[in-house]
């Protein structure tokens, strides 16, 4: 950089004018003798190529610490030259270097983030500028989307006029800074429509939310739900599907979601979380004390999971639970399945999870963990009380679907009742369908099957003793941590 640079070489070499530099240098040679032109030509030697390599670069974001609206951020550089950064530019931000530490031609710099326009997670890096040893400066720019630095900033929300804004622009991210209760608020006010970017409710509670007729808190999930807990949550509407999420698409992410006494009602899917997911991911999330309207209007065909009413597209469902299930339906109603996780589970994994409740209904397709399954389940228990006047009742899954080729289950364990009036072979400590295969499972010596002690499947009986037992988890049905 120093060598094409005319006042550098004009400073160092020339104090006698006895080169020729400008002419030469700024067009990509060194320079020349200065001597008359009687004398013989000199060749053109061309200056060394400045390469990316050779020059600073940013290459990842270390860190970052957010504070309302300033964040401080870690931005690790590569500097081979070991030269002094002066600026780096950021797309949406102003920036300030703090702090700066170079080693082993790599450089920490500690850069203040401030005054955002947009809260998003991914942002432009625009350029950065330094200034070597010989004291030139020079100025690295970037083409749009060449670097990219994840900082994760968040637009805080401390009222509930903060979180109507939401809305209004939907695909940045925000961050709850204290709890908010919604009591009297109308449904407008909650509803979020379409969310294409991040909240993060930073561990605290949003609670006394009671939905009119219409779509859930939110409607189709394209982006990050996280660290939310919701206490309190009402909806019963004529949409089809209903949960706090509408469905969730391909990509969403729900992590760390805790929802606590929440009645729900719509025609076709109901989910504590999802009505449908449709490729989504949800882990490390619980319901607890889940119920049904009993005057649901005009259902067809209801798919109902304490986490998720239907499952496709590859969803997937891990490390998460339900706990004080409480589903009663009337005779009415026209249900597909029930599930104390995932009312159908059609294309997707469900792993480490368990559930623990109550089901009561005349429905078929009722299990303690899914209701009818394509795909299989893996590491959970289900201790769901089934009381049921239909078929396909089973402890962990009601009914496998024919064309399903692999085990239902693996490593499962079934700790509650299955009953039904009806007058059916299709109940099972397991599986209600007994043609479905399960590996590695097993349930309890003490569970009821239509209202009494049984030896059936003997084989696969766990004693009391053995349930209070670590040995048994850990090394018999290797649920893992």
């Amino acid at each position: 950089m120093a060598l094409w640079n005319v006042d550098f070489q004009n400073g160092i070499i020339n104090q006698d004018q006895a080169f020729l530099i400008d002419e030469y240098v700024s067009e990509g040679y060194y320079p020349q003798i200065n001597w008359p032109d009687c004398m013989p030509a000199q060749e053109l030697i061309p200056l060394p190529e400045v390469k990316d390599a050779d020059l600073v670069d940013v290459l990842h974001v270390e860190n970052v610490t957010q504070e309302e609206n300033t964040a401080t951020a870690t931005i690790i550089v590569s500097n081979p030259s070991l030269e002094t950064i002066t600026d780096i530019k950021i797309q949406y931000v102003a920036t300030r270097i703090v702090n700066q530490e170079t080693s082993n031609g790599t450089t920490r710099v500690t850069l203040e983030i401030s005054n955002p326009v947009f809260y998003i997670e991914d942002y432009l890096v625009e350029s950065i500028s330094a200034i070597g040893a010989s004291n030139i400066s020079y100025t690295r720019e970037y083409e749009s989307g060449e670097r990219t630095v994840k900082l994760d900033l968040y637009r805080p929300v401390y009222t509930i006029n903060d979180w109507k804004e939401i809305k209004n622009s939907s695909s940045e991210s925000y961050m709850l800074m204290n709890d908010l209760d919604f009591q009297n608020q109308s449904a407008d006010t909650i509803r979020l429509g379409d969310f294409h970017g991040k909240l993060n409710g930073n561990n605290y509670t949003i609670k006394n939310i009671e939905m009119t007729n219409g779509a859930p808190m939110i409607t189709y999930l394209y982006g990050t739900i996280e660290n939310l807990f919701i206490e309190n949550y009402k909806h019963n509407t004529t949409y089809e599907y209903t949960g706090i999420i509408y469905l969730a698409q391909l990509n969403s992410i729900i992590n760390n979601l805790h929802i606590k006494n929440i009645q729900l009602g719509a025609k076709n899917r109901i989910g504590g979380v999802v009505g449908s997911s449709s490729g989504g991911t949800i882990m490390n999330s619980s319901v607890t004390n889940f119920s049904l309207y009993h005057d649901i209007q005009n259902t067809s065909n209801l798919q109902i999971g304490g986490l998720v009413g239907y499952v496709s597209s590859g969803t997937q469902i891990q490390n998460s639970y339900v706990q004080n299930l409480n589903i009663e339906t009337p005779d009415n109603y026209s249900i597909q399945a029930i599930g104390g996780i995932v009312g159908y589970l059609y294309n997707g994994t469900v792993q480490n999870v368990y559930a623990t409740g109550s089901i009561t209904t005349s429905a078929s397709n009722v299990g303690g963990i899914v209701g009818l399954n394509n795909y299989p389940i893996q590491y959970a228990y289900s201790m769901v009380n089934i009381y049921s006047k239909g078929s396909y009742i089973g402890g962990i899954v009601g009914n496998v679907v024919e064309s399903s080729s692999t085990d239902s289950i693996s490593n499962g364990l079934a700790l509650g009742n299955v009953y039904t009036s009806s007058d059916t072979t299709n109940i099972g400590r397991i599986v209600g369908n007994p043609s479905a295969t399960y590996t590695n499972s097993y349930a309890w010596n003490g569970q009821h099957i239509n209202g009494e002690l049984s030896t059936i499947n003997s084989n696969i009986l766990l004693s009391t003793s053995e349930l209070q037992d670590a040995f048994t988890y850990t090394n018999r049905i290797f649920l893992g941590d």
